[in-house]
């Protein structure tokens, strides 16, 4: 996966992405979200990006987004998940 998506998140706001090659999985992601106010991102033909944020601090966002993760793999099985994180890390989630 790329680095992430270039973001002019306001002040105080955290954003994080999750990278998968699934448009369903991104959609059952992106559902699981609703208080982080998430949107999808088609960046190529099979490079779909959940993006989520919130104002609470990143490692929050993101133990919430392993979380749900791990919640939708238990009811069936979840393609490639990856998180992106500002600094072009990356943590593979499956």
């Amino acid at each position: 996966m790329q680095a992430p998506l270039r973001s002019d998140t306001p002040e105080g706001m955290t954003t994080l992405q999750v990278a998968t090659g699934s448009r369903w999985d991104a959609l059952e992601l992106m559902d699981a979200l609703p208080r982080y106010r998430p949107h999808l991102v088609q960046k190529g033909r099979s490079e779909w990006i959940v993006v989520a944020s919130t104002d609470a601090d990143a490692a929050s966002l993101a133990e919430d987004l392993r979380t749900v993760v791990e919640t939708l793999k238990r009811r069936r099985p979840l393609g490639h998940a990856e998180l992106l994180l500002d600094d072009g890390t990356s943590e593979h989630l499956n």
